[in-house]
């Protein structure tokens, strides 16, 4: 009987070293980190374009316990399953850029596209043979997993409860007015590129409001956190502060600046169109940077009906942005 005794102890023994990292890494959840007895959940920033969502994503990535990805939604939006059939994306042809701009408004190609991006990126869940999966002994599966999406790129069916529940969804927004002068002075800057489409503008802000609406009706604890672009680029202290206290990280003043000129391998492909402003900059500015919104004059310069789209797309926006100044998780900030 001791004998046996002992035989089932080292079974079980053996079985407890075995499974031990598999252990480690179910319990620790998709991301790898916990707070307390909490899995902190991988984190998705929604906000529409032109919001200083990739300065928040550049800042963000200075943080030693994060990592970093760029719109792994794109491709699925634009090109189905991450295939671009002109491969004007990977070879940088502006010309051929987004040549479905309307006719895949809504409409992506894949159903399992952005499902298998989700999963191979800030999920991190087993794919296939494994390919994807990190290990409890990664270095990468000890950062906290966080992407900005354009919220243009969301498609509600497409990405099903079991992911959109294992995420944090953090929304960025910026005065409507700000934001169409920032699309027409790029557009002025850049003629032969479609940055000014009324229609996607709108729908940025529309699809950033349904996913609200579903992070809050999925919500088991607290609101989903606002940051309010003008709010960050003035007071980034307090703004990144509290938003790291909300997502259960220490705040990490390299977060406040950086190296200048360093392009990350996301922003590639249109970095010279998109990024010029955060690629050149070290840190956010210290004045009021939305003091000039006006556009009227800069949309009339842009061809016959610019200006009318213009007021057009604010009046069917500012409404949204509205609603966001007022919402419960908006981070605040004290102004001196």
């Amino acid at each position: 009987m001791p004998d046996k005794l002992m035989i089932m102890m080292f079974h079980v023994f053996f079985w407890l070293i075995a499974l031990g990292p598999m252990m480690q890494m179910l319990l620790a959840g998709p991301s790898g980190l916990t707070r307390g007895s909490q899995i902190m959940k991988p984190v998705m920033i929604w906000g529409p374009a032109r919001s200083r969502s990739t300065l928040f994503e550049k800042s963000m990535s200075m943080h030693s316990s994060i990592r970093m990805y760029h719109e792994v939604l794109e491709d699925c939006f634009y090109f189905g399953n991450g295939t671009d059939p002109t491969n004007s994306v990977r070879t940088g042809r502006h010309a051929a850029w987004r040549r479905s701009d309307l006719e895949l408004l809504g409409s992506p190609e894949s159903d399992e596209c952005f499902e298998s991006v989700l999963n191979r990126t800030l999920l991190l869940r087993p794919v296939g043979n494994g390919e994807g999966l990190l290990g409890p002994g990664s270095p990468s599966f000890q950062q906290l997993a966080v992407s900005k999406e354009n919220s243009k790129y969301y498609v509600g069916d497409r990405i099903p409860d079991y992911q959109f529940d294992a995420l944090q969804h953090v929304f960025l927004v910026r005065d409507p007015a700000a934001v169409i002068r920032s699309h027409l002075v790029l557009q002025q800057k850049s003629p032969d590129v479609p940055v000014w489409v009324p229609e996607l503008v709108i729908r940025d802000w529309t699809m950033l409001w349904d996913i609200y609406e579903r992070a809050v009706q999925h919500r088991t604890d607290q609101f989903p956190v606002v940051v309010v672009s003008d709010d960050l680029a003035r007071f980034p202290d307090q703004v990144l502060g509290r938003l790291m206290e909300q997502l259960g990280l220490p705040f990490d003043a390299q977060m406040l600046g950086w190296e200048p000129h360093i392009i990350p391998d996301a922003w590639s492909t249109w970095a010279s169109v998109f990024q010029m402003d955060v690629i050149s900059s070290s840190g956010f500015r210290n004045d009021h940077p939305d003091r000039e919104t006006g556009y009227a004059a800069l949309a009339a310069t842009l061809g016959v009906g610019v200006a009318e789209e213009a007021v057009r797309v604010e009046q069917t926006i500012r409404p949204i942005y509205d609603r966001f100044l007022k919402l419960p998780g908006r981070i605040t900030v004290e102004v001196s």
